[in-house]
């Protein structure tokens, strides 16, 4: 919608969402990022999802800093975004695939049909057709399709069918698949399709996509590279799905020496394959006999860096490569030092363990990890790193009563480092007959606040109580001894110096401990 301009008026623009029935008003602050010119006479979309669809938009015009103006509504109309994934949701016919113009390079472009030269029937009403064999080498196109909305989908898988009109494998014509996020501003290559068999047929691609799930307006190309005196090449029955066969999750590349063993979680009923290559590019090894079962160890050139990826088989689909890959270096060669083995932790107390393991060779010194589970952050956080030597155990003391702990050793040899599987143990609790506990009311009020606030906790029994403040990376910020009495206590919480955040309260006696947090405007 667009008004008249002049240096008297000023413009203010607003949008509906449920028919008119309210109106906001389009600022920097709530829009910026999807409108431009809302204090113009021409109010830009920049950029459109299907749930602005029925939208409406209306101007309010300011004359002489006094009068007020306003103008009819305008309804936007969003389409080509499809929403809707049942398990094989076609392509609408005739509006979700179109061909590029102008052809990228050379005189022809793809072309609807419902035959090709070779006789290849048609999967469906969206048949695409790129005439490489009359093309010279280098001509390409692009044919496009409208946009998705994968915002509903958890794990997006897009098939499609493409095919040779001989199925000749001496002509080395592909497609190139990628996929935009704006219009074709920008894109993003996935893969390259070619022909694997000898014979006219379809062949079936996938693509699990993932790290598309969320977006919206994903838009599919399909672009044809023409080598010279090749075969025509088609696409077809490209569907839109959620995955019943998703990528492999928790992948890891473990190294000991040259050896390295890839692992990941599996899933039932599904087959893997495995793939590597050295850096920067050398070609792909598979790891066979094919499918694989997580672990799989091969041994490899010392002192290299690979790539590696895991796909999913799922009955006889056998999904594309995944866009990510890991990376590892294997190490030097390094005689007769191999990875620790037989590390148990067997706990003594609720604040002291004993870590054990099998020295085996030789090592110029064994280094000790240990971390603890933050409750605050929901994650592992270090305690300490010890360098013991060329023991072959530890004493771990001033541990936590009842909390989750996980260690690893690492064996050094001239100077190469090799990781242990991780150990993980919970000390027990500390509690006695008789013990004084915390219980009952346990609050801090105001919860946000600003300023100070205060604490309230029950005690069973008059005795010593510590209070501590801790930030979010653990660090004790605050602390003080506190003569708890029997039944409620009441403690008055000072802010200080402390910054905003978020922070974890303790309320600690000899046996027994609880914690809230503490949040800080």
């Amino acid at each position: 919608m667009s008004t008249g301009t002049n240096a008297v008026y000023e413009y203010f623009w607003q949008r509906s969402s449920d028919s008119g029935s309210t109106w906001t008003t389009i600022t920097s602050t709530t829009d910026g990022s999807v409108y431009s010119g809302f204090n113009s006479a021409s109010l830009t979309a920049d950029s459109t999802t299907s749930a602005m669809n029925g939208y409406q938009y209306r101007c309010l015009v300011r004359y002489m800093s006094q009068y007020w103006l306003t103008s009819g509504s305008a309804t936007l109309t969003v389409t080509g975004i499809v929403t809707s994934y049942p398990n094989t949701n076609t392509v609408p016919s005739g509006t979700d695939c179109y061909s590029s113009s102008p052809v990228t390079i050379g005189s022809s472009n793809w072309y609807k049909s419902t035959s090709m030269s070779a006789g290849l029937t048609p999967q469906s009403d969206e048949m695409w057709v790129y005439p490489s064999s009359t093309e010279t080498a280098g001509e390409s196109a692009i044919l496009k399709t409208s946009g998705y909305d994968f915002s509903s989908l958890t794990n997006p898988l897009v098939k499609f069918s493409w095919s040779k009109s001989s199925g000749s494998l001496s002509a080395n014509d592909s497609v190139r698949i990628l996929y935009s996020t704006d219009n074709w501003a920008t894109s993003t290559f996935l893969r390259s399709a070619y022909r694997t068999g000898s014979s006219t047929q379809w062949q079936v691609q996938y693509l699990s996509l993932p790290l598309l799930s969320g977006f919206t307006n994903i838009r599919f190309g399909f672009e044809a590279y023409a080598f010279g005196g090749g075969e025509d090449m088609a696409i077809d029955d490209i569907l839109v799905m959620e995955s019943d066969c998703p990528e492999a999750t928790g992948e890891a590349a473990t190294v000991n020496g040259n050896d390295v063993t890839f692992s990941w979680n599996t899933q039932p009923s599904t087959d893997y394959n495995v793939r590597y290559r050295s850096l920067p590019n050398g070609p792909w090894v598979h790891v066979t006999p094919a499918p694989v079962s997580s672990p799989v160890t091969r041994t490899l050139t010392p002192a290299t860096s690979y790539e590696w990826q895991v796909r999913t088989i799922c009955g006889s689909n056998a999904y594309g490569w995944p866009l990510t890959k890991g990376t590892f270096t294997t190490n030097s060669n390094t005689p007769n030092c191999i990875q620790v083995t037989g590390l148990n932790t067997t706990v003594s107390n609720c604040s002291t363990a004993v870590a054990t393991w099998s020295a085996g060779a030789t090592a110029d010194s064994f280094i000790v990890r240990l971390w603890k589970f933050n409750t605050m952050l929901s994650g592992w956080q270090i305690v300490s790193i010890q360098n013991v030597g060329n023991a072959s155990s530890v004493n771990l003391t001033g541990l936590l009563a009842s909390t989750q702990y996980r260690l690893r050793v690492i064996r050094y040899c001239s100077g190469v480092g090799l990781n242990s599987v991780l150990n993980n143990f919970t000390t027990i609790s500390c509690r006695l007959a008789g013990e004084t506990q915390i219980s009952g009311q346990f609050s801090i009020a105001p919860n946000p606040t600003m300023q100070n606030a205060v604490l309230k906790f029950n005690s069973t029994d008059k005795t010593q109580t510590n209070i501590s403040v801790q930030d979010v990376t653990g660090k004790v910020v605050q602390s003080l001894i506190y003569s708890a009495e029997e039944g409620e206590n009441t403690l008055w919480l000072e802010r200080q110096n402390l910054p905003s955040g978020v922070y974890l309260v303790t309320v600690r006696n000899p046996f027994q401990s609880q914690s809230i947090r503490w949040i800080l405007e």
